[in-house]
């Protein structure tokens, strides 16, 4: 009866943020930052900064820090930072079990983000939240929202996280196949972009399926692989969980002794980090081993010795109540309290087990978790038959089978919810694709206008390069006629120089001729003369 928290590497996606080991130092250095800020942009930063640091561990810290950035963003309409804000304070409630103010957190922050990018890792995180409720259906309408987002932007790294975390809905559902089919998926987007710190993730959610099935080599084999990636990083928080699936896997097989050995190990890197989350359901699963151990070794040794096992078991139970109180993680506290609650049961101590039992039901109550409820009630069945107290027991059994009955009815419910939110948001997103495809078309019509202004100018373009090319063109032919009449031009005067020279020298040849003529007869008058004496 006892539950299991599994600390299994689920990818989910980073906008829930990865911290190394160094978390505390890194907050510390942000509240000595924060007492020399200014009122302005930069302290709003660091403010969600040192929320995001305190989120896992400290979420009340991490709500009033963002808190007081929400408050400094939205006086200085510092949008981005009211954005950052909104989703931190979403995650830290949602780390707490507030389920219903981190859907309103993370809708706020959806509301003001303009960023494509940034608007899906909020859809991200609002699946995530509905994931934790169980509302698988709502869940896949909000990843798929954010796959298509990243497909659309190509960015490969953020389609390969959608993809896993589609993955695990589908795990959850029991729907291996489909889960394996979307964790291969990330798997090969990861490995070419050759980004180990994913592929560890995916090789790790292919190992937890292979592990429900029952295929313990080949999870051991996946997980194995995802362990050696981790250590090769060296990111100390990754080997934890890693080490803590190995643990897991050997626990479910029966081998306690390798199961605590892991399980040792990881709660030791976790001490180290500083991961208090972690570490908690580390306690809480050795804890629920050693009650394991504890019967194993009363039914060997035919006896009410446990060996001391339940001892141990009580003390892992005891630390990781202790650190889900801190951190306030009543989800957690509740499942703590109904595995003590159990174990006095092993160990007669009736009281104790009624009030941590009852605890544990109330917890259970105020989160809605009827699986939870169902099961306390059947703990709690078990204990008042023990101590012959039959009206009680059967009260507690009716209200078992109510619940059981009633779970059946809430899935119904909660599909017929879930088909209201996915025709609100059908809705939604049909008036913003309406709206995309108005600023679409005026879009495409400038464009249209803007081409047809650069074909008009492209034709007058050419035909002033034409005319010029023409216009050249006439020029040189223009140029090359008037060469060859000039050339023509200079061969007929030099003809006519020519002829005008033989003209001269025929002209003075005759001249020269009738001057001889002329001295060789004698002219008229002189023979007129000479006659006139001889008469």
């Amino acid at each position: 009866m006892n539950q299991l928290i599994k600390t299994f590497i689920l990818a989910f996606l980073v906008s829930k943020f990865t911290f190394l080991s160094a978390q505390q130092s890194k907050a510390d250095s942000l509240v000595n930052a924060l007492k020399s800020s200014k009122k302005d942009t930069n302290r709003v930063t660091i403010l969600n900064l040192l929320a995001t640091e305190l989120k896992d561990n400290y979420p009340d810290s991490a709500i009033e820090y963002t808190t007081k950035a929400s408050e400094l963003a939205t006086t200085l309409k510092f949008t981005s930072g009211i954005v950052k804000a909104n989703l931190t304070q979403g995650i830290a409630l949602a780390n707490k079990g507030d389920y219903k103010d981190a859907l309103i957190c993370l809708n706020k922050a959806l509301q003001k983000n303009e960023n494509k990018l940034m608007n899906a890792t909020i859809l991200g995180n609002i699946g995530l939240v509905y994931h934790d409720q169980n509302s698988y259906d709502t869940t896949l309408l909000f990843y798929n929202k954010a796959l298509k987002i990243t497909q659309e932007l190509g960015d490969k790294k953020q389609e390969a996280r959608n993809l896993a975390n589609i993955g695990i809905v589908y795990y959850d559902q029991s729907d291996y196949s489909k889960a394996l089919e979307y964790y291969f998926k990330a798997l090969k987007i990861d490995e070419q972009l050759n980004d180990k710190s994913t592929i560890k993730m995916d090789l790790s959610n292919i190992g937890i399926v292979y592990h429900d099935l029952e295929d313990y080599p080949k999870a051991l084999e996946y997980y194995q692989r995802s362990l050696t990636i981790c250590r090769e990083l060296g990111n100390k928080r990754d080997i934890a969980k890693a080490v803590g699936n190995i643990a897991i896997l050997y626990d479910d097989q029966g081998q306690y002794r390798k199961a605590l050995d892991y399980y040792s190990e990881a709660m030791k890197l976790n001490e180290e980090v500083g991961n208090k989350r972690s570490l908690a359901i580390n306690l809480s699963n050795a804890g629920g081993l050693y009650v394991e151990l504890g019967k194993e070794s009363k039914i060997n040794c035919n006896c009410t010795n446990d060996s001391g096992y339940f001892k141990r078991a009580n003390e892992c139970y005891q630390k990781a109540l202790k650190i889900n109180e801190e951190i306030g993680n009543k989800r957690s506290q509740g499942i703590n309290k109904g595995n003590l609650g159990e174990l006095y049961l092993h160990l007669n101590k009736p009281k104790e087990a009624e009030f941590l039992l009852l605890e544990a039901l109330r917890t259970a109550r105020s989160l809605g978790e009827l699986t939870y409820v169902k099961i306390w009630h059947e703990a709690l069945t078990e204990l008042y038959e023990s101590q012959n107290n039959h009206p009680k027991a059967f009260d507690s059994y009716k209200k078992f089978i109510a619940v059981r009955d009633s779970i059946s009815n809430e899935e119904n419910v909660k599909k017929q919810t879930e088909l209201e939110m996915q025709y609100e948001f059908d809705k939604k997103e049909a008036e913003t694709k309406a709206e995309q495809e108005k600023k679409d078309a005026i879009a495409l019509a400038e464009k249209k206008r803007q081409k047809s202004i650069l074909i008009l100018i492209s034709i007058v373009l050419l035909l002033v390069i034409a005319f010029a090319i023409f216009i050249f063109r006439s020029l040189k032919t223009t140029q090359k006629q008037k060469v060859i009449i000039q050339e023509q031009k200079s061969i007929v005067e030099h003809q006519k120089h020519l002829v005008e020279e033989k003209q001269k020298e025929i002209i003075d040849s005759i001249n020269y001729a009738k001057r001889i003529q002329m001295s060789i007869l004698p002219s008229e008058k002189y023979i007129e003369r000479i006659i006139n004496k001889k008469g």
